[in-house]
């Protein structure tokens, strides 16, 4: 008989998902973010890449006194005694448009200068009043009722950005805002942390490639390939197809030989002790550590198993399609923010009021699925399932996830009326 089947066991003790994430992060050296992990990458392109050094201004932001408001350059001492009862009457000695210089050298007392936003603010001028506080009158003068505070409607010089100092540090995960304030400093490429390389295996001898014919009336389309390629991209990684295999150990052996050249593997199905559950045995063969955890105190998701092998880490996600979602939400993540020197992508949570009770495993973490709405202004959140590993419309029909744990809080039920933090990962819905 083939050593891998006979060595099968089917007793598990169950970890909890804290000491499974600590014990696997401490069997892997996180490898140090250098030249040698790092690329340099357009601006363009550089959204939801991780920064690898940290970033500094070579000039201030803006570069000049800048105009913020259509209006008239002025100084404000010129408004001093200004009032509707007592206006007072500038000189308008020209105009000066974004992109343009001023034709003089200073704007003296008693003169005031027509400019426009983001034009440079001329030298003895000290504010800028807006055309709708103003009446241009019929000699070339401006009308100005109302006293003008010193810097009113300008950005002064490095308010934005100062010369020299930091503007994001070093694992930041970057964002449009964060791109636009790079652009402000003149960068058009950045260096950002290098995607780790993130293999993608499902197994199953039950599973047809989407846009194929089932091979007979018990197979169903592979979907957790799909799945993960895309979290693996929304954690900052990048999704390496190893393909769809049948529950063969010899190949599946070989394809998880050759893919330790990647940075992680991750495995669907074979995840628990059944007869053709082979991955966990073959993981622990591959090399050393091998299988440093199988079996999670969590529902969906408790067949996982975490390795470590040439330092890639590995975790098998059971086949469901939940279960694999959660799998990979409770240990891809970390890993991949590891790997990246980041706290990772900001995840929306906020703190709503269960619309409903429900149930949860006694000893074990539940991934809640919710499903968060607004009415009558407020937040409640509709609970979809707390079981359910193997359809994925549970996941599809919620907005949000709720992980309750009744080991802290010694209960086995999530209460209607009880507030519950939740991790959204689609937009709330408006119910009127």
């Amino acid at each position: 008989m083939d050593p891998i089947t006979s060595s099968k066991k089917s007793s598990r003790n169950f970890m909890s998902v804290e000491s499974a994430l600590v014990r696997l992060l401490s069997s892997f050296k996180v490898p140090k973010i250098n030249a040698k992990r790092a690329e340099y990458v357009y601006l363009i392109d550089s959204n939801r890449r991780v920064l690898a050094e940290n970033l500094y201004s070579s000039i201030n932001v803006p570069p000049f006194d800048r105009v913020d408001r259509d209006g008239f350059a002025i100084s404000s001492f010129d408004t001093g005694d200004a009032s509707h009862h007592s206006p007072i009457y500038l000189n308008i000695i020209g105009k000066v448009l974004a992109g343009h210089r001023a034709t003089f050298r200073r704007l003296r007392r008693g003169q005031a200068l027509q400019i426009a936003t983001g034009a440079k603010l001329p030298k003895g001028a000290d504010s800028v009043i807006m055309f709708e506080d103003t009446t241009s009158e019929a000699n070339g003068s401006v009308k100005i009722s109302i006293h003008v505070t010193r810097g009113d409607h300008v950005s002064r010089k490095g308010s934005d950005v100062r010369e020299k100092r930091l503007v994001l540090r070093k694992g930041t995960w970057l964002t449009p805002q964060d791109v636009a304030l790079i652009a402000s400093i003149g960068h058009d490429r950045i260096s950002v942390v290098k995607k780790p390389k993130v293999g993608i295996l499902a197994t199953g001898d039950e599973l047809t490639e989407p846009g194929y014919r089932p091979q007979n009336d018990v197979s169903i389309f592979e979907s957790n390939r799909y799945m993960m390629s895309c979290l693996v991209q929304d954690a900052g990684g990048q999704a390496v197809d190893l393909g769809l295999c049948k529950d063969d150990p010899d190949v599946i052996f070989k394809i998880l030989k050759s893919a330790l050249i990647l940075d992680v593997i991750v495995i669907s199905g074979g995840a628990s002790v059944g007869e053709k559950d082979y991955t966990p045995l073959l993981v622990d063969k591959l090399g050393k550590p091998g299988l440093v955890a199988h079996g999670i105190a969590m529902k969906p998701g408790s067949p996982t198993g975490l390795g470590i092998v040439k330092n890639t880490p590995i975790i098998i996600c059971p086949g469901f399609p939940v279960s694999a979602f959660a799998a990979f939400s409770m240990f891809g993540f970390p890993i991949l923010s590891k790997l990246l020197g980041t706290r990772g992508p900001v995840r929306a949570k906020l703190r709503v009021e269960m619309a409903e009770s429900i149930s949860i495993h006694k000893d074990f973490l539940t991934l809640v699925r919710v499903l968060v709405y607004r009415q009558n202004d407020v937040l409640l959140a509709k609970p979809i399932s707390a079981s359910g590993p193997s359809l994925i419309s549970t996941l599809t029909n919620s907005n949000g996830i709720v992980i309750a744990n009744s080991r802290i809080t010694h209960s086995t039920k999530l209460k209607k009326g009880e507030i519950v933090e939740v991790s959204l990962f689609k937009n709330i819905l408006e119910v009127t």
